[in-house]
């Protein structure tokens, strides 16, 4: 199309973008949450934040800017550090009259305390109980690292993600992208077919109607 073309990559899993004729970020999509009480909500970073460190979070469908995502065009921050977008990496991108006034256009989905680069302005770290403990990444023990040199994101797991500069490496969450098959049986007595990854198990007191105004907060090991 003229916003341009996605392919997921099936050697690496990553999701490849290519930039059509009006948009340098390639299509923008609404992520819809598929199969779960939350069925039909949407990925959503905080709007009135227009400044890195926006949580993301589920929350009713409005096709807003911050519900828009974009998929990483494989710029890296070392090429060129303002269209820097790494593949597999989603992002969402300041309404034209605001980013006009920042330095930074493009917000990738990423984690607090794992880059050099990470500016102390941005970063919203709530301990539950004493502010004086410690991250899981910042204890002694987190010794394991990726290959890139970066500590494992294991040491951020049940961590809420949040939005950096697609330039700040290490921060950035690459996804990769697994496709599911549903599949269908027969219902032994009357011959219908049913989802085996149906809703049927769900508590009956919960409703997709149950706290429509909460947004629902979206952690490190979500798989979305």
């Amino acid at each position: 199309s003229s916003d341009g073309e996605l392919h997921r990559n099936g050697t690496t899993g990553e999701l490849e973008m290519t930039p059509g004729d009006y948009s340098e970020t390639g299509p923008k999509c609404m992520l819809k949450i598929g199969d779960s009480i939350r069925k039909g909500r949407c990925l959503d970073t905080e709007a009135d934040r227009k400044k890195p460190g926006a949580y993301l979070n589920i929350f009713p469908c409005e096709a807003k800017w911050n519900q828009l995502f974009s998929f990483g065009s494989g710029v890296d921050a070392d090429t060129d550090a303002a269209a820097a977008v790494p593949s597999g990496a989603i992002h969402v991108s300041l309404p034209k009259l605001v980013s006009s006034q920042k330095h930074t256009t493009h917000f990738c989905l990423g984690v607090q305390g794992r880059s050099a680069e990470d500016e102390v302005e941005w970063l919203r770290p709530e301990h539950d109980d004493d502010p004086d403990d410690l991250w899981p990444w910042e204890r002694e023990n987190a010794t394991e690292h990726y290959d890139d040199g970066f500590k494992s994101l294991k040491y951020w797991d049940g961590i809420q993600l949040q939005t950096t500069p697609c330039s700040n490496k290490g921060a950035v969450v690459e996804f990769l992208y697994v496709p599911f098959i549903v599949e269908e049986e027969d219902d032994d007595e009357g011959g219908e077919s049913t989802d085996n990854n149906s809703d049927a198990a769900l508590d009956d007191d919960k409703t997709d109607d149950d706290d429509d105004d909460d947004a629902e907060e979206v952690v490190v090991g979500d798989e979305l």
